[in-house]
């Protein structure tokens, strides 16, 4: 059942949408900077960018503040909403100044990530209604796609080991993006509003002037109930606010 600040499903004219991610970026492909946060290699930043990019684009990139070599391909995470900006912020300057664009970066705002997890569905999840079992850490059948629920998503149901898991492990939805339910959360741009009504039609950030103090993050994450991995779920925390299942992923435009 949908919660209170869930309702209602909305139709949208977007601005800008969040297409064809391969994947996010993984916490090896991240160093950190002179100024403390964590770069794209120039490696990494150029083949997650730029090859084989067309139009407008989503790119699933998280990154780390603190790095561990014992990740490897774990989706990074610690990091904070003032964090994910101060990290934009360099790599939009790092655009312009190696002579990369034209492309910006940003935070996808609340109603892009949705559009983006449901891939055009209605379900939900993007794999489908998963009925045949409760919202808690059981697992049952997808509903629309084949398999199990467990085949689409990193939740309490099968967090093992226990934490962060390799990017890309589990089936993509419909717009080839990975890891949009479960993992770890990942911020929007959006303050927290407690429904939907007045929100912008066009799909832009909703955010209050000055700005409120909590921010929007989605996803649900790696100990999460599978009913709290949801496309429609919403959470949100202080902009401030680090903990071990916070990451993000950006919109790219050019």
């Amino acid at each position: 059942m949908a919660k209170s600040d869930e309702k209602t499903l909305r139709q949208l004219s977007l601005l800008s949408l969040l297409l064809d991610a391969r994947r996010p970026v993984s916490a090896h492909e991240v160093r950190e900077s002179v100024e403390g946060y964590a770069c794209l290699t120039d490696q990494a930043f150029k083949k997650r960018f730029f090859d084989d990019r067309e139009d407008l684009k989503a790119i699933g990139l998280v990154v780390q503040r603190m790095r561990d070599p014992r990740l490897g391909e774990s989706e990074a995470y610690y990091i904070s909403w003032d964090d994910t900006k101060n990290f934009i912020t360099s790599l939009n300057a790092h655009i312009v100044s190696s002579g990369q664009g034209p492309l910006t970066v940003r935070l996808p705002s609340e109603a892009e990530w949705e559009y983006a997890c449901r891939a055009g569905t209605t379900t939900r999840f993007y794999f489908g209604d998963s009925l045949g079992c409760d919202g808690l850490c059981t697992d049952c059948a997808a509903g629309t796609l084949p398999g199990n629920r467990t085949a689409y998503m990193w939740y309490c149901g099968n967090n093992s080991p226990n934490g962060s898991k390799a990017v890309g492990g589990k089936t993509a939805n419909a717009f080839g993006l990975y890891d949009m339910s479960g993992n770890v959360y990942e911020w929007c741009e959006d303050d927290y509003h407690s429904s939907y009504t007045g929100a912008p039609t066009n799909g832009s950030a909703w955010v209050y002037s000055p700005r409120a103090s909590t921010r929007m993050v989605r996803g649900g994450r790696w100990g999460s109930s599978a009913g709290n991995c949801r496309s429609a779920f919403r959470y949100s925390a202080s902009p401030g606010y680090r903990t071990y299942y916070f990451g993000f992923r950006l919109a790219a435009v050019r």
